[in-house]
């Protein structure tokens, strides 16, 4: 992974209309018209269902897999919806033939499997509670051969490992893609570790809106076992992304991975490494960040915003407390549905939901199931 530095492409995408399916607008009996759009059965997965292309190489130091990710972000999503039946006929009917839900209080992990692939997804949270996790981030690390990697994430992980282990052991995958959105991105990272350090099974990480989970010793060895296997998506100025907060020579964390931040303009495409990062307003674009006062080199791409400071934080979680509903936990999805709408979620948060993730990524796929990245070998 020492071929790209940085690379901002801009690209003209349509983001309404799916461009799937016959369209026709038909008149009623009593003159009203309605659109109806016809799909035959293999028409959102262009031929293959999910199960079949998710068996596809992916090399993410060469290309994005827009047609990958897609599905990956469906699935990423869906371990948000605790209707199992609803569930049921979604990973069917994506051609995976057997799948089980672990639940621990909010955090919950999906693993399906068929045609010899395995897929584990994971959730930090649920759409009807507050993302407390956010306000209550620590900056603790935990010694390991590889690395120190943040307790918490790691902690959340461990509280579901025991049958995600159970449920590959029996599946026996030749192939495993380990994903998840907010902390279960993190989760889905420490899994990855968890499966590297105990497996020899291929295994590939896409994660979106992912904090940071290791320091600079960990996040290489991530980058060495998950080489040119690993893409983390970051959508516009999602604040998630620079955190836990960095205590410099403490706690400086950082991110490992091929970043693909995704605007609805332009992408911006990045490989690690030890380095000053820099506030690119090319990146950045509107999320008001200064830069750091002390510039100490952060081991992530250069183009990406730095971790906040402690300060930073703090600040952010003022407008966390302002903005985000404070609801009970029934009450919170709605809150949430009805602020955005009304534009009252500042962009450094609004930019985390997992529905924008997926919105966007479906019209880069749009254009083009697989883009390759310039200048790769």
């Amino acid at each position: 992974m020492s071929r790209i530095t940085a690379l901002t492409l801009t690209v003209w995408i349509a983001l309404i209309g799916t461009g799937f399916g016959q369209e026709k607008v038909v008149t009623q009996s009593n003159g009203n018209q309605v659109v109806v759009i016809s799909y035959s059965p293999r028409d959102l997965t262009d031929g293959d269902l999910p199960v079949v292309k998710l068996k596809e190489d992916w090399n993410t130091d060469n290309e994005v897999r827009w047609d990958l990710t897609a599905f990956l972000a469906v699935l990423s999503e869906q371990v948000y919806n605790d209707d199992d039946e609803t569930l049921d006929f979604l990973i069917r009917g994506m051609g995976f033939t057997k799948w089980i839900a672990i639940k621990n209080e909010t955090m919950a992990a999906h693993v399906v499997s068929g045609e010899g692939l395995a897929v584990v997804i994971f959730r930090g949270t649920n759409t009807t509670e507050r993302p407390d996790w956010y306000k209550n981030v620590t900056v603790t690390f935990e010694s390991t051969d590889q690395g120190k990697f943040h307790h918490g994430f790691s902690d959340a992980y461990r509280t579901v490992r025991s049958e995600v282990r159970r449920f590959i052991n029996e599946e026996r995958p030749t192939k495993i893609w380990i994903t998840g959105h907010s902390l279960g991105g993190a989760m889905a990272v420490a899994c990855g570790v968890d499966i590297k350090v105990h497996t020899k099974i291929s295994a590939s990480l896409v994660t979106f809106g992912q904090p940071r989970f290791a320091d600079e010793m960990g996040a290489r060895w991530i980058d060495q076992q998950f080489d040119g296997q690993y893409a983390r998506f970051v959508h516009g100025v999602d604040i998630v992304p620079s955190v836990p907060f960095y205590v410099p020579w403490l706690f400086p964390y950082a991110h490992a991975g091929n970043l693909v931040a995704i605007f609805d303009e332009r992408i911006t495409l990045s490989e690690s490494h030890s380095s000053t990062p820099s506030l690119s307003t090319s990146y950045c674009g509107s999320c008001g960040r200064s830069t750091m006062q002390v510039q100490i080199p952060v081991y992530q791409p250069i183009e990406e915003p730095p971790p906040l400071t402690q300060a930073e934080y703090e600040q952010s979680l003022q407008t966390y407390r302002f903005s985000v509903p404070n609801q009970p936990a029934t009450g919170y999805a709605e809150g949430m549905e009805s602020a955005t709408e009304f534009n009252l979620i500042p962009r450094i948060f609004a930019d985390h939901f997992m529905d924008g993730y997926r919105d966007l990524i479906r019209s880069y796929r749009d254009g083009q199931a697989r883009m390759a990245v310039p200048g790769a070998r």
